[in-house]
């Protein structure tokens, strides 16, 4: 056997270690994130009383406060899957040591999905993709607007939304064809309806 005919197999093994490395580093940066930004369950004000009102429908529907915010008509999250989400899993859903695993999991996802659509604009190094994921560490202000992979402090529609839409472009970037665009497209409508007009018509 050659230099030549194991070339291949060299290269093949580099590029698993390769991303073996960023993928331990996706999840490093999730975590640093979640830890420096997840506050909490509903600790957003605008999102107050939304959980205990999925689980519990009858619960703070006179509240002076959140309760006509959280009416069937005031409240277009109530069309979406996140509100399922509280409904399926229950009283769980109030547990902050089970959303904040959740929350990692978005944010990694979402890193990932970063790494993937760099990967195929052509950053192919280790010293090419770990400096795209390190800018996500740290905020960022894009058109007067907040860009990070985890700058909302609650667990909320948006940080659902993320990853999905994150996905979406990479289902473009790499023409993987109508079918899958649309198919993600409609997931991320069903996640949010305030998130999913702009970022489907970018795709």
């Amino acid at each position: 056997m050659n230099l030549t005919d194991a070339m291949p197999e060299t290269l093949t093994f580099s590029r698993i270690k390769e991303n073996n490395v960023v993928f331990f580093c996706i999840v490093v940066f999730a975590v640093f994130l979640s830890v420096k930004y997840f506050t909490g369950l509903e600790n957003n004000h605008f999102y107050a009383g939304f959980t205990i009102k999925a689980i519990y429908p009858e619960m703070l529907a006179k509240d002076p406060i959140v309760g006509t915010a959280l009416s069937a008509t005031g409240s277009p999250y109530k069309l979406t899957i996140y509100y399922l989400l509280p409904r399926i899993f229950g009283e769980i859903w109030l547990d902050d040591r089970f959303i904040a695993v959740l929350y990692i999991l978005t944010v990694a996802l979402t890193f990932l999905a970063a790494d993937r659509i760099a990967v195929t604009l052509g950053a192919t190094g280790l010293w090419e993709r770990l400096p795209i994921l390190l800018i996500f560490l740290k905020d960022h202000m894009v058109f007067e607007n907040t860009v990070n992979f985890a700058h909302h402090s609650d667990f909320n529609h948006s940080a659902l939304a993320m990853p999905i839409g994150l996905w979406l472009f990479y289902a473009v970037v790499r023409r993987r064809g109508l079918v899958t665009v649309l198919c993600l497209s409609a997931l991320l409508a069903l996640v949010s309806l305030q998130v999913a007009p702009f970022t489907i018509g970018m795709a």
